[in-house]
């Protein structure tokens, strides 16, 4: 009897042991730790498929709910007004126009895979498969921005030591003669460690990042064309956020938070004149419009510490306040000429220090979205997901194509993309104030 409970306990101990070892190996998969040769470096030579096949099954294991979603085609079919673009976790959304044999201004939206950092793209208009534009390999890519045409990327991953780093890249034309004719080469360098914010030019041939250090921030301006850098600003202020709308002008702003006030602030980008728009209002952050005469900046208000939305108009000084409101991280602007804001707006009000937990992860917002009138404060709610796909949405990242037919976003919990076709009615709305739902 006292073998055979011995065994028994055996037994358990083996099984133990083996949930525990497979536990171990699902985690270093999930976090990329199991990549063969990997090192200290995360970047992948462009013919090396490193973990792919295990990557594909633990994004099988630990699918998004995007997958009923995602329509597969040739392109010969018209996308649906709502749709998921993605099953896999993306980032860097950009959306181009171009003439194809689908008709003129073709709408795509280019995007970086979170687990491998290869660059897709996909149209909009029709369903059509993805396509793979890169192979080079960058393993837990955090975040990635595209410029405007899409032909450059900033990477940015963790490396084993949690250190962060950046990858700046350029997409190259294949080689005639290439095996793949559609795989462009990613020809890039990686940058300084522990840079936190980054902006393309608009035109594409610089990029701005924000290196942070132990005695503040430092802002360096790089060419893509010559590689030549210099230092734009430096402050002892080292949590700042920057942005490039107008190739005359930089916004820069602080970190926001319910506990400290802010600063927004204009940078000549080739002097590094510094011109402050906005201060001394607690959680404030900003956006300006394409023509860098309009900002939408969204603060926490003293009296009941609920968040609100407003828009400047820099040269007068005229506020337009928008409601519902929300944080200017969950809206943007229309393209240039538009008199529109489209912005995702929680269900419920961001109060106190909810706007914390939500940066970091430890809450998430049920959003509708909403489009803005600028010129008279109208607001029109456009998509309700709950409603349309009875699903909740924690809405980052919007981007609006050129020719204001569609807006793409993506879900902050899941990192999936979703794309919505845009009314048509893209004129000034009659009434100030007024507030429609076009959904009821």
């Amino acid at each position: 009897m006292q073998n055979k409970r011995l065994f028994i306990i055996a037994i358990l101990v083996l099984i133990t042991l083996l949930l525990v070892v497979f536990g171990f190996a699902v985690v270093r998969l999930i976090s990329g730790d199991g990549a063969e040769g990997q090192g200290d470096s995360v970047v992948f030579p462009e013919s090396e498929e490193v973990n792919q096949d295990l990557l594909r099954e633990a994004n099988f294991l630990f699918g998004t709910s995007s997958e009923r979603y995602v329509m597969e085609g040739n392109g010969t079919r018209p996308a649906p007004d709502f749709r998921a673009l993605t099953t896999e976790p993306s980032v860097g959304i950009v959306v181009t126009e171009r003439d194809t044999t689908l008709g003129s201004s073709t709408p795509f939206v280019r995007y970086v895979n979170q687990e491998n950092g290869h660059v897709y793209e996909l149209p909009l208009s029709v369903v059509g498969n993805e396509k793979e534009l890169t192979k080079k390999t960058v393993l837990r890519v955090a975040a990635a921005s595209l410029s405007q045409s899409g032909s450059s990327t900033l990477l940015q991953y963790h490396s084993d030591i949690g250190d962060v780093h950046t990858y700046l890249g350029t997409l190259q034309q294949p080689a005639p003669t290439s095996s793949e004719p559609g795989v462009y080469l990613l020809d890039g360098t990686t940058l300084a460690n522990n840079i936190t914010s980054t902006a393309f030019s608009p035109s594409g041939e610089h990029v701005l990042y924000v290196q942070r250090g132990q005695d503040g921030a430092t802002i360096y301006k790089e060419s893509l064309m010559t590689g030549d850098k210099i230092v734009l600003w430096s402050s002892l202020l080292r949590n700042v956020h920057v942005a490039w709308p107008h190739e005359a002008s930089v916004l820069v702003y602080t970190n926001p938070t319910s506990i400290a006030e802010g600063l927004v602030f204009t940078l000549n980008p080739d002097t590094g004149v510094d011109q402050v728009v906005l201060g001394g209002e607690f959680a404030l952050a900003g956006k300006q419009d394409p023509t860098a005469q309009r900002l939408l900046y969204s603060l926490q208000e003293q009296v009941g510490g609920v968040v609100s939305l407003r828009v400047l108009e820099q040269e007068t000084g005229k506020t337009t306040y928008l409601e519902p409101a929300t944080v200017v991280e969950k809206c943007v602007w229309g393209p240039s000429g538009s008199v529109y804001i489209y912005c995702a707006v929680p269900r419920e009000p961001i109060v106190g220090t909810m706007l914390e937990d939500w940066y970091m992860g430890k809450v998430h917002t049920d959003d509708v979205i909403w489009r803005f009138n600028t010129f008279t404060g109208g607001a029109t709610m456009l998509l309700d997901p709950l409603t349309e796909v009875e699903q909740r949405f924690d809405i980052v990242d919007l981007v609006v194509s050129p020719s204001e037919e569609y807006l793409v976003l993506r879900t902050k919990v899941n990192n999936v993309l979703w794309s919505l076709r845009l009314p048509e009615d893209t004129q000034p709305a009659a009434g100030s104030g007024e507030v429609t739902d076009e959904a009821g």
